[in-house]
């Protein structure tokens, strides 16, 4: 008998690798070896971008550019529970490439030492997704997942390290679209919480083109999250935005917290229902005119007691059959 990644015990090392772990890279700083580490196998790596190089490189080995091999794959990435990773990750998402990246548990991108467990001030590490963001001409697109197997929701102070990653620095979306065969867009899920730390938001995506697609849960973001003018968010559930969020189209936010409002660049996207359903709303939330700002009743009670202002479009409830 062992004792394996995480703490769990083992009869051999036989009995892992009879599971269904093909695509699995498991990952622990403290007991990790980047030398001896495979996906696949049941030694885990020992740094979070070893582990995503040696996924992106196993996805790259399954055929030429633009195999559907390639784009039909996915890669796990399992960090031990409570592990810490004083680093900065790049995910190449070129030709198709779909990466999770899951625990167990609570996980730390950078070192986390500061009062009310708050990331070191010299601690910025972010996660950097990168690369040609192009779909397989059956539309199948890349992706990229940051969170956990624990669905437990995140309001408090600091528990999320308990049950989800927590980022010191920032997510840095950096896409760009080869067009062939189809135009960029990436679908990206996030269930962690991001301080940014030094950086000025959360979530940067500026000046960039190619088209993300959002799903959030269970998230908190500290500062702003700048999706940018080519986002959809789909969905954010039980979620908390300390700073400004911006992004291009959405769809719904429910049991979310606004603590410095909302800017859409775009439109409600067609995917229903769509509308803000029994979220806080503080601060200022600005969309474009001649469009509508969908609010159910618990909403709009928050964003009016609260006196907090709309800028452009039209407050819409949604009891009000009217256009």
């Amino acid at each position: 008998m062992s004792i394996g990644h995480g703490g769990l015990v083992v009869s051999s090392p036989s009995a892992l690798s009879s599971v269904g772990t093909t695509n699995l890279a498991l990952l622990d700083s403290i007991l990790g070896n980047d030398a001896t580490a495979t996906v696949g196998g049941i030694i885990p790596f020992k740094t979070m971008q070893a582990a995503v190089n040696a996924c992106k490189a196993a996805h790259d080995a399954l055929g030429p550019v633009d195999s559907p091999l390639r784009f039909r794959s996915g890669y796990v990435i399992e960090p031990a529970p409570f592990t810490q990773y004083d680093e900065e990750v790049v995910i190449d998402v070129t030709n198709g490439f779909h990466l999770q990246i899951t625990g167990k548990s609570g996980w730390m991108l950078g070192v986390f030492d500061g009062v009310n467990w708050a990331p070191n001030p010299l601690s910025n590490r972010r996660i950097w997704i990168t690369g040609d963001s192009r779909a397989l001409a059956d539309d199948i697109r890349p992706s990229v997942i940051i969170g956990s197997l624990d669905t437990t929701p995140y309001f408090g102070t600091n528990h999320l390290g308990w049950y989800g990653p927590r980022i010191s620095g920032q997510i840095k979306i950096d896409l760009v679209s080869g067009g062939q065969p189809l135009a960029g867009h990436c679908e990206i899920g996030l269930n962690c919480e991001i301080f940014g730390n030094t950086y000025p938001d959360c979530i940067d995506m500026s000046a960039k083109t190619p088209i993300i697609t959002l799903q959030i849960v269970n998230s908190r973001f500290r500062k702003d999250a700048y999706f940018g003018s080519a986002s959809n968010i789909f969905g954010a559930l039980r979620s908390r935005f300390s700073g400004l969020l911006t992004c291009n189209t959405w769809a719904t936010f429910d049991i979310c917290r606004f603590q410095a409002g909302f800017t859409c660049l775009g439109d409600v996207a067609a995917f229903p229902p769509a509308g803000f359903f029994s979220c806080g709303m503080a601060g200022t939330f600005t969309g474009p005119a001649g469009k509508f700002l969908r609010l159910d009743l618990a909403s709009n009670t928050s964003l009016v007691e609260g006196g907090n202002a709309v800028v452009g479009w039209t407050k819409k409830l949604l009891n009000d059959a009217t256009p």
